[in-house]
């Protein structure tokens, strides 16, 4: 009886320490003025009570993320091979981030409207566009963001829609209507391999000038960045939705000089 318990006790805490010893990819949020965020290979953003509502035709129709899909995508963390460490950002501390940023408006949001995240870092050889997608697919996922943004994906158009201030060539704000017909004529697009949605938030958050002050979230047009199957028709499609209603600018990119 005695063996047996000893033999069990022994059991127990060899799966105590294998727990431990995978709990210590999760750490905490580093302690800073400064949002470090962006340092992290890959983010998972779940969704918020606003998702479904932003994003009609996105991923967050079956709803928020909620404890359980939390528990779901932090269990999978901790089990892959291909994550080295990783922290969750709660909504209160989604919130904390975004009014310490100073981005005009964000004094009128609540705990709950910015999303909750995941931020992670990859081994070295590991492909973000391949862990990306594996957790875009777990239900309260509404995107998942690369650190260059494009999650091994080559960016070679950027259509970006009317901004909420005034801008030339703007008559009003894009509406969500317009936004949303946009993207369903982009999913239907043959020359389109991929489609990236940013939201003026987004925008203004990954705009991070070396001098002067930030890009304010009224002055950010919502932005689709295109991944094609051919990249010298750039200006092809380019021309193909310039006369798009709400649409502000359209821009060619250049990745690595081609």
């Amino acid at each position: 009886m005695k063996r047996a318990l000893i033999a069990a006790l022994v059991v127990l805490s060899a799966c105590s320490s294998s727990a431990a010893s995978r709990r210590t990819k999760e750490e905490p949020l580093p302690q800073s003025s400064i949002d470090q965020r962006g340092l992290f290979d890959v983010t998972v953003y779940l969704c918020t009570k606003l998702s479904a509502r932003v994003h009609p035709d996105g991923y967050c129709t079956s709803g928020r993320g909620t404890v359980a899909r939390i528990a779901a995508v932090r269990e999978a963390l901790t089990a892959d091979d291909r994550v080295t460490t990783f922290t969750f950002v709660n909504a209160r501390q989604a919130l904390t981030i975004a009014r310490r940023s100073g981005i005009p408006g964000v004094d009128a949001l609540e705990p709950g409207d910015l999303p909750e995240e995941f931020l992670i870092n990859l081994e070295d050889t590991v492909s973000t566009a391949e862990v990306a997608g594996d957790y875009q697919r777990f239900a309260g996922v509404d995107t998942v963001r690369c650190r260059f943004t494009t999650c091994g994906h080559e960016i070679y158009l950027e259509l970006t829609m009317c901004p909420a201030a005034k801008q030339p060539g703007c008559q009003s704000p894009a509406t969500a209507g317009q936004i949303g017909s946009l993207r369903r004529r982009l999913a239907r697009d043959p020359d389109v391999a991929r489609v990236r949605y940013f939201s003026a938030h987004d925008v203004a958050a990954l705009s991070r000038p070396t001098s002067g002050p930030p890009l304010s979230v009224n002055h950010a047009g919502p932005t689709f960045a295109l991944t094609l199957f051919d990249r010298r028709r750039r200006y092809q499609v380019m021309l193909r939705y310039q006369h798009v209603p709400g649409l502000w600018t359209g821009a060619p990119i250049f990745p690595t000089g081609r």
